[in-house]
């Protein structure tokens, strides 16, 4: 299960982009994954195998709470 850690100071995605989460989750079996921000909107990216970050288009229970409370802190 994800639970939120303390955000990564950056991360490489990729596409060869380099980007400053807002937020990192981690699971108990070394997954990780970070909410950015793109073009106005959040994005969702997984670690991969090599150490980069994908984008994906779906979101995990564990990361759609954490943005909640993310948006929630901004307001």
């Amino acid at each position: 299960m994800y639970s939120v850690v303390k955000t990564d100071k950056k991360v490489l995605l990729s596409n060869g982009a380099d980007v400053t989460p807002l937020l990192t989750l981690a699971d108990e079996y070394g997954g990780r994954a970070q909410i950015i921000r793109d073009d106005g909107c959040y994005v969702l990216c997984l670690a991969n195998r090599v150490g980069t970050y994908n984008t994906v288009k779906h979101w995990f229970p564990e990361a759609a709470k954490a943005l909640h409370g993310l948006i929630s802190k901004t307001d």
